[in-house]
Protein backbone atom coordinates (compact mmCIF):
# COMPACT_ATOMS: atom_id res chain seq x y z
CA UNK A 1 0.00 0.00 0.00
CA UNK A 2 1.07 3.39 -0.34
CA UNK A 3 -0.35 5.27 2.80
CA UNK A 4 -1.93 3.91 6.03
CA UNK A 5 -5.22 5.89 7.63
CA UNK A 6 -5.12 5.66 11.46
CA UNK A 7 -7.53 4.30 13.34
CA UNK A 8 -9.17 6.98 14.38
CA UNK A 9 -9.28 8.23 10.88
CA UNK A 10 -7.60 11.39 11.79
CA UNK A 11 -4.40 11.18 9.94
CA UNK A 12 -3.33 9.32 6.37
CA UNK A 13 0.52 8.40 6.22
CA UNK A 14 2.34 7.96 3.53
CA UNK A 15 6.44 7.63 4.80
CA UNK A 16 7.30 4.73 7.26
CA UNK A 17 8.00 5.80 11.14
CA UNK A 18 6.60 5.69 14.30
CA UNK A 19 3.40 7.55 14.42
CA UNK A 20 0.53 8.04 17.59
CA UNK A 21 -3.15 8.38 17.55
CA UNK A 22 -5.83 8.96 19.90
CA UNK A 23 -8.87 7.38 19.80
CA UNK A 24 -11.51 7.95 22.49
CA UNK A 25 -14.52 5.34 23.48
CA UNK A 26 -18.09 5.81 24.58
CA UNK A 27 -17.60 6.81 28.22
CA UNK A 28 -14.98 9.60 27.08
CA UNK A 29 -11.77 7.80 28.27
CA UNK A 30 -8.83 8.31 26.36
CA UNK A 31 -6.36 5.79 24.49
CA UNK A 32 -2.85 6.55 22.76
CA UNK A 33 -1.78 4.23 20.45
CA UNK A 34 2.02 4.08 18.73
CA UNK A 35 2.19 2.80 15.01
CA UNK A 36 5.20 1.13 13.80
CA UNK A 37 4.83 1.88 10.20
CA UNK A 38 6.31 0.38 6.97
CA UNK A 39 5.47 1.44 3.71
CA UNK A 40 5.94 -1.36 0.86
CA UNK A 41 5.29 0.11 -2.38
CA UNK A 42 3.69 -2.95 -4.31
CA UNK A 43 2.35 -2.18 -7.84
CA UNK A 44 -1.09 -3.14 -7.80
CA UNK A 45 -1.53 -4.39 -11.20
CA UNK A 46 1.37 -5.66 -13.54
CA UNK A 47 1.70 -8.17 -16.54
CA UNK A 48 3.16 -11.81 -15.99
CA UNK A 49 6.09 -12.75 -18.96
CA UNK A 50 3.18 -15.02 -20.29
CA UNK A 51 1.10 -12.26 -20.98
CA UNK A 52 -1.61 -12.68 -18.08
CA UNK A 53 -2.81 -9.82 -15.99
CA UNK A 54 -2.77 -9.59 -12.27
CA UNK A 55 -5.57 -7.24 -12.08
CA UNK A 56 -7.59 -9.90 -10.36
CA UNK A 57 -7.01 -13.11 -8.35
CA UNK A 58 -3.65 -12.15 -7.04
CA UNK A 59 -2.52 -13.18 -3.19
CA UNK A 60 0.43 -11.82 -1.40
CA UNK A 61 3.15 -14.31 -0.20
CA UNK A 62 6.53 -12.74 0.38
CA UNK A 63 9.68 -11.02 0.03
CA UNK A 64 12.68 -12.43 0.78
CA UNK A 65 14.61 -9.73 0.10
CA UNK A 66 14.16 -6.28 -1.22
CA UNK A 67 14.13 -7.96 -5.16
CA UNK A 68 12.71 -11.17 -4.67
CA UNK A 69 9.54 -12.51 -4.16
CA UNK A 70 6.80 -14.91 -4.21
CA UNK A 71 2.82 -14.91 -5.03
CA UNK A 72 0.07 -16.46 -5.90
CA UNK A 73 -2.93 -15.99 -8.98
CA UNK A 74 -5.84 -17.63 -10.29
CA UNK A 75 -6.62 -16.71 -13.69
CA UNK A 76 -10.31 -17.31 -13.75
CA UNK A 77 -10.72 -17.54 -17.14
CA UNK A 78 -8.57 -20.58 -17.42
CA UNK A 79 -9.32 -22.12 -14.17
CA UNK A 80 -5.95 -22.53 -13.24
CA UNK A 81 -3.28 -21.51 -10.43
CA UNK A 82 -0.38 -20.00 -10.72
CA UNK A 83 2.84 -19.35 -8.50
CA UNK A 84 3.92 -15.91 -9.25
CA UNK A 85 8.12 -14.97 -8.96
CA UNK A 86 9.62 -11.42 -9.11
CA UNK A 87 13.45 -10.90 -9.36
CA UNK A 88 13.18 -7.45 -9.47
CA UNK A 89 11.12 -5.98 -6.75
CA UNK A 90 7.89 -6.62 -8.00
CA UNK A 91 7.90 -4.60 -11.40
CA UNK A 92 7.28 -7.91 -13.40
CA UNK A 93 6.53 -11.34 -12.66
CA UNK A 94 6.98 -15.11 -14.20
CA UNK A 95 4.43 -17.63 -13.54
CA UNK A 96 5.70 -21.37 -11.97
CA UNK A 97 3.59 -24.04 -12.48
CA UNK A 98 2.40 -26.15 -9.41
CA UNK A 99 0.68 -29.05 -8.92
CA UNK A 100 -3.22 -28.71 -7.83
CA UNK A 101 -6.11 -26.98 -8.70
CA UNK A 102 -6.17 -23.71 -6.16
CA UNK A 103 -3.57 -22.11 -4.58
CA UNK A 104 -4.45 -20.32 -1.80
CA UNK A 105 -0.90 -19.25 -0.52
CA UNK A 106 2.60 -18.97 -0.67
CA UNK A 107 5.61 -18.58 1.66
CA UNK A 108 9.14 -18.90 1.08
CA UNK A 109 11.74 -18.91 3.78
CA UNK A 110 14.84 -18.13 1.81
CA UNK A 111 15.62 -18.00 -1.96
CA UNK A 112 15.24 -21.37 -2.67
CA UNK A 113 12.72 -22.97 0.35
CA UNK A 114 9.07 -22.24 -0.36
CA UNK A 115 6.21 -23.88 0.56
CA UNK A 116 2.56 -23.56 -1.16
CA UNK A 117 -1.12 -24.68 -0.20
CA UNK A 118 -4.71 -24.85 -1.45
CA UNK A 119 -6.51 -27.90 -2.57
CA UNK A 120 -5.30 -30.39 -5.26
CA UNK A 121 -8.52 -32.21 -5.51
CA UNK A 122 -8.18 -34.56 -4.00
CA UNK A 123 -8.21 -32.16 -0.47
CA UNK A 124 -5.99 -29.84 1.27
CA UNK A 125 -2.34 -30.27 0.10
CA UNK A 126 1.07 -28.47 1.03
CA UNK A 127 3.59 -28.28 -1.52
CA UNK A 128 7.73 -27.74 -1.37
CA UNK A 129 9.78 -26.43 -3.52
CA UNK A 130 13.73 -26.30 -2.51
CA UNK A 131 14.65 -24.58 -5.64
CA UNK A 132 13.14 -21.35 -6.13
CA UNK A 133 9.65 -22.61 -7.22
CA UNK A 134 11.02 -24.44 -10.43
CA UNK A 135 9.89 -27.96 -9.12
CA UNK A 136 7.68 -28.88 -6.50
CA UNK A 137 6.60 -31.93 -4.36
CA UNK A 138 2.95 -31.78 -3.03
CA UNK A 139 1.58 -33.92 -0.34
CA UNK A 140 -1.68 -34.48 0.56
CA UNK A 141 -3.03 -33.84 4.16
CA UNK A 142 -5.51 -35.68 5.98
CA UNK A 143 -8.88 -35.01 5.88
CA UNK A 144 -9.98 -33.52 8.87
CA UNK A 145 -10.52 -30.56 7.19
CA UNK A 146 -12.25 -30.30 4.16
CA UNK A 147 -12.31 -26.45 3.58
CA UNK A 148 -9.37 -25.36 1.29
CA UNK A 149 -6.28 -23.77 2.61
CA UNK A 150 -5.53 -19.93 2.05
CA UNK A 151 -2.69 -19.10 4.13
CA UNK A 152 0.91 -20.31 4.73
CA UNK A 153 3.99 -18.49 6.88
CA UNK A 154 6.77 -19.54 8.36
CA UNK A 155 8.68 -18.44 12.10
CA UNK A 156 11.82 -19.84 10.39
CA UNK A 157 12.66 -22.91 8.54
CA UNK A 158 11.31 -25.47 11.04
CA UNK A 159 8.30 -24.39 12.24
CA UNK A 160 4.88 -23.57 10.07
CA UNK A 161 1.11 -22.92 9.78
CA UNK A 162 -1.20 -23.75 7.16
CA UNK A 163 -4.75 -22.41 7.93
CA UNK A 164 -7.93 -22.42 5.94
CA UNK A 165 -11.41 -21.63 5.65
CA UNK A 166 -13.47 -23.00 8.43
CA UNK A 167 -10.75 -23.42 11.42
CA UNK A 168 -8.29 -25.52 9.51
CA UNK A 169 -5.04 -25.08 10.83
CA UNK A 170 -2.19 -27.59 10.46
CA UNK A 171 1.48 -26.77 12.13
CA UNK A 172 4.66 -28.57 11.02
CA UNK A 173 8.00 -28.36 13.44
CA UNK A 174 10.25 -29.79 10.70
CA UNK A 175 10.54 -28.12 7.52
CA UNK A 176 7.25 -29.60 6.17
CA UNK A 177 8.19 -33.24 6.19
CA UNK A 178 5.13 -34.05 8.45
CA UNK A 179 1.87 -31.95 9.08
Amino acid sequence: CMSYTSPSGNYTWTQDGVYTDTISNSVGGDSIITISLSIDAMPYSTTFSNGYNTGYGVRVGNFVNELTGWGTYWDWDMATAFITKTTDGGLTYTSQSIPGNYIGGVYFVDLNTGYACGNNGSGNSIAKSTNGGATWITSTLPTAYINQLNTIKFLDALHGTAGGYGGALYVTTDGGNTW
